[in-house]
């Protein structure tokens, strides 16, 4: 016998399974990573760099038992997927399994938007050296969406290794928005914001600096 323990931890993403077609894209609700099936129970393969999922710690390796107190045993790896899906919002329990730990994962479940393609297409597309930026470009993924091939990340300066599976980028459109609603919005306090000028120790609004008849304002 082993002793079990449970910790809280907490997720946002969930990737789609392996599919098998030269190019799939989906919309869902989902956690943090991506998984295979290792013959009893779904194993995760990569946890997604950056995302919720990544900072609660959750590792490759560990294994996922069930999903809101329903066991995952024997499922194949889309079930497991479905399972652990739903809509954005919703709050999903899982149980993990680390080595002779059990810990509890509390996950939010947040909207992705994945797009995947096989790496066969991907050179098909484009003759000599294909980087991430090649890849960003072929599945027309935005500067915001993390890209991956197989179960590592790739960079946009990153080549794409020989032999690979697939080329897939994972976006987050809400929290997407939300990062471009806020820079815009930072945008539109700078442009606003009023430039100020010294005249005799003092801080002058040019618009001020104007009205007084100063003949310094350019």
């Amino acid at each position: 016998m082993f002793s079990v323990s449970k910790k809280i931890l907490s997720a946002a993403i969930l990737l789609p399974a392996m599919l098998w077609a030269d190019r799939v894209e989906q919309n869902f609700g989902g956690i943090g990573v991506q998984i295979f099936n290792n013959g009893k129970f779904p194993q995760v393969a990569m946890v997604i760099p950056g995302t919720p999922a990544d900072a609660a710690g959750i590792l490759p390796g560990d294994r996922i038992e069930a999903a809101d107190g329903a066991s995952l045993e024997g499922l194949t790896s889309d079930q497991a997927t479905e399972a652990m899906r739903g809509e954005a919002g919703r709050e999903i329990v899982l149980s993990v399994r680390r080595g002779d730990e059990l810990l509890e994962v509390k996950a939010a479940l947040v909207r992705l938007a994945v797009k995947m393609e096989s790496c066969g297409e991907l050179r098909e597309k484009r003759s000599g050296a294909i980087k991430g930026s090649d890849v960003r470009s072929a599945l027309n993924a935005g500067r915001f969406a993390l890209l991956s091939v197989d179960a590592a990340p790739l960079a946009d300066s990153d080549a794409l290794p020989e032999g690979c599976g697939w080329g897939y980028s994972v976006a987050m459109p809400d929290r997407e928005a939300d990062a471009r609603d806020a820079s815009k919005a930072a945008k539109a306090a700078s442009a606003n914001k009023e430039r100020l000028y010294t005249v005799d120790g003092k801080s002058w609004s040019g618009k001020r600096l104007k009205e007084l008849g100063t003949p310094s304002i350019q």
